[in-house]
């Protein structure tokens, strides 16, 4: 026998060998195709202890089967027994490495238990394969900033700006975050920025008055006061903060008016 007949031999047997194995995935006896519909019927009746009986015999026959896992995962999350939930999750994911939901699934349950590092990766996963979706990119910052990386969560949202576009509330909260790691020069350029891109945004000029109450001059938080109510004449809170500031600065008359 030559030696390509031989390789021909080693192919068939490896070929045959894997569609045995595929099959054997997923050829389920009578018995756990009825234990498995019996879990899901018990499932959706609320009868929770029922459904983890049924399908934990189905994974005791077959423990590779992701849609299994999954089930049980919702069944413990939703018993706010996270632990074993996440457990599930992961193994689902494992098993079908290449399933959206069930990442999706395992960055909450994750975030849920405080791992929140790795839930943040697997949004920043997810938004590669899905770059418009802005919530990924939401819990992904979010989760970083529960991580206490600051840095790493600004940078998702550099991305958000870029792959979806600019946002008064993406400019803000990005502010946010650098004042939160001491930042304030690029916290307040960014304000700035924001006011350029969207004039007369109320949010955006209550934002600068804040910034100016804490670091800026008597005339940086009045000139913004006067813009915001400008846009916003009705905004109590404004007109009473314009007033305390303009008596606390000798001028009685213009704070009385306010």
């Amino acid at each position: 026998m030559n030696k390509i007949s031989h390789l021909l031999i080693l192919f068939l047997f490896v070929f045959l060998c894997e569609k045995d194995k595929v099959v054997a995935q997923v050829a389920h006896s009578a018995s756990y195709i009825s234990n498995f519909h019996a879990g899901v019927r018990h499932k959706l009746n609320g009868e929770l202890a029922q459904a983890i009986s049924k399908f934990t015999t189905c994974l005791n026959e077959d423990p590779i089967d992701d849609a299994v896992h999954y089930a049980l995962s919702q069944i413990y999350s939703g018993k706010d027994e996270l632990q074993l939930a996440l457990i599930h999750t992961k193994e689902a994911l494992k098993i079908d490495p290449s399933n959206k939901q069930y990442k999706i699934e395992l960055a909450n349950n994750y975030s849920k238990t405080g791992g929140y590092k790795e839930a943040a990766l697997l949004f920043e996963d997810l938004i590669k394969k899905d770059i418009q979706n802005f919530e990924f990119y939401e819990q992904a910052a979010d989760n970083w900033v529960k991580a206490k990386n600051i840095k790493k969560a600004i940078s998702v949202l550099n991305k958000l700006e870029i792959n979806i576009g600019s946002d008064p509330q993406i400019l803000l909260q990005k502010a946010s975050l650098y004042l939160q790691i001491k930042d304030n020069k690029t916290a307040l350029s960014l304000l700035v920025l924001a006011n350029k891109k969207f004039p007369r945004e109320p949010s955006i000029l209550s934002a600068l008055v804040d910034y100016y109450l804490g670091f800026g001059s008597y005339s940086e938080v009045v000139s913004v006061l006067k813009e915001l109510l400008e846009v916003d004449s009705f905004n109590g809170f404004g007109l009473m903060l314009l007033g305390e500031i303009q008596i606390d600065n000798g001028e009685i008359n213009e704070g009385l008016a306010n």
